[in-house]
């Protein structure tokens, strides 16, 4: 059976753990850092990639988790400039 591959974007004071706990249960983990790029570097020094924009993020994920704390930067994420849905449709 396939690992799935987990993307997660919105590494703040939960998602930055919710993010790690991933790791350490051995899935191929991509995170995207919104403003503050110092909680990437736990993840990925842990292992995890880095990608630029969501749209990245779909390419390479099976399946997204999204951390953030509007529903206005979630409608960003899914369906703004180079969003998941771009990532999914290319």
């Amino acid at each position: 059976m396939k690992q799935e591959r987990i993307g997660f974007i919105g590494l703040g004071l939960m998602g930055k753990e919710m993010a790690r706990h991933i790791l350490r249960c051995g899935y191929p983990l991509t995170v995207l850092a919104h403003r503050n790029r110092s909680p990437l570097e736990a993840p990925c020094q842990e292992g995890a990639t880095e990608v630029s924009t969501p749209a990245e993020m779909a390419k390479n994920s099976d399946i997204v988790f999204i951390c953030v704390q509007t529903s206005e930067q979630v409608s960003e994420i899914v369906s703004g400039t180079e969003s998941l849905m771009d990532g999914i449709n290319t």
